[in-house]
């Protein structure tokens, strides 16, 4: 059945078809003579709804039946025109232009551009979505069983969620009778570059750990999804060539996400003297956090051989080592140890 008819809503034809209909086309409801419809034809075959819309279809004899493409008004098929045709997000949420270009110029890996484009087309594989496709699944939330699995209640809703929503979005909390893609156009609308990444990447990691439960049977961990978070590169970018930036994480001994911290440095572009003042930092503010035991891990080989060595260093780097052996006071133990960059890129994510 065909969309010819001239209701832009239901182009359809409602008449039921027979089997005597055969092979009738178009052209046979025709009058030859008057080059117009039979009305006599029409009647007979068709519900009075279907004669009114044809009757108001021009007839040329002058043409060869052929295929056309319907919305565009020449009739002309365009890659473009059937994107959007086939997504419906157009029509749903006006036009997506400029939350696309939004999307791809993001800081983050194409993954996430892929997952996003995902959310907005309705086809990221939640149990709802697989549900209305026929898939035989059970249709609830693997993480809390209470409720079917949408988009919105995975990703904003559930009570394992939504702590990730109050502890780092707190003015911010998506309303709860938001459609989760208006609530994803409405943040990507706003100026605030941050803001947009840290949301991307707090649905990005909550997908990922979903999937865990769901394909890799690994329980919901919610401090590893926290540290998750803290821890992606696109998070955080330095737009201020004048200072550089220290991040610290702190984990427990089982390597659980505790707290992070990140903030400025001015440094007079020197290497060493930036990974002790960040040390310094650090030192200090964890003591206001109450630790005596910690273990202090560093990229910076050199700097961690002189805070744990007595040689002297009359640079502006080494009276700030001093300051950092002059905390070692306020810990019952504070060693240093070197780690590679790329063991230590949470933290390198982070400043």
């Amino acid at each position: 059945m065909h969309p010819w008819l001239s209701d832009a809503n239901d182009p359809y034809v409602r008449t039921p078809r027979h089997s005597n209909h055969g092979n009738l086309t178009v052209s046979a409801l025709a009058d030859t003579v008057t080059n117009d419809w039979d009305v006599d034809i029409l009647k007979d075959l068709f519900v009075p709804y279907d004669v009114e819309l044809i009757m108001k279809l021009s007839v040329s004899s002058q043409f060869d039946n052929q295929w056309c493409w319907r919305g565009d008004f020449k009739g002309c098929y365009s890659v473009k025109h059937g994107y959007r045709s086939s997504s419906g997000l157009h029509e749903q949420h006006g036009n997506m232009s400029g939350v696309w270009k939004e999307i791809w110029h993001l800081k983050i890996s194409p993954n996430i551009q892929y997952f996003l484009w995902r959310c907005f087309h309705g086809v990221l594989p939640t149990m709802a979505a697989l549900s209305s496709r026929r898939v035989e699944v059970d249709g609830f939330y693997p993480l809390c069983r209470q409720h079917e699995e949408t988009l919105k209640h995975l990703m904003c809703d559930c009570m394992q969620v939504s702590p990730f929503w109050n502890a780092l979005l707190s003015n911010h909390i998506p309303i709860a009778d938001e459609e989760f893609v208006t609530l994803l156009v409405a943040i990507l609308a706003q100026g605030n570059a941050v803001f947009k990444l840290l949301f991307v990447v707090i649905c990005w990691c909550v997908w990922r750990g979903r999937n865990d439960v769901v394909w890799n049977n690994k329980p919901w961990h919610f401090p590893k999804i926290q540290f998750e978070i803290a821890s992606k590169p696109a998070m955080f970018t330095n737009t201020n060539r004048d200072l550089e930036y220290y991040g610290v994480i702190i984990l427990d001994s089982d390597g659980g996400f505790i707290v992070a911290k990140n903030g400025p440095l001015r440094c007079l572009n020197d290497v060493h003297l930036a990974e002790v003042l960040a040390i310094k930092e650090v030192l200090s503010w964890v003591k206001d956090k109450g630790f005596s035991k910690i273990l202090v891990y560093s990229n910076c080989q050199t700097v961690c051989n002189l805070l744990n060595g007595s040689s002297m260093d009359y640079s502006y780097a080494g009276y700030v080592i001093n300051e950092c052996k002059g905390y070692q006071r306020h810990y019952e133990s504070v060693p240093f140890r070197f780690i590679s960059r790329l063991v230590n890129k949470s933290a390198h994510a982070f400043s």
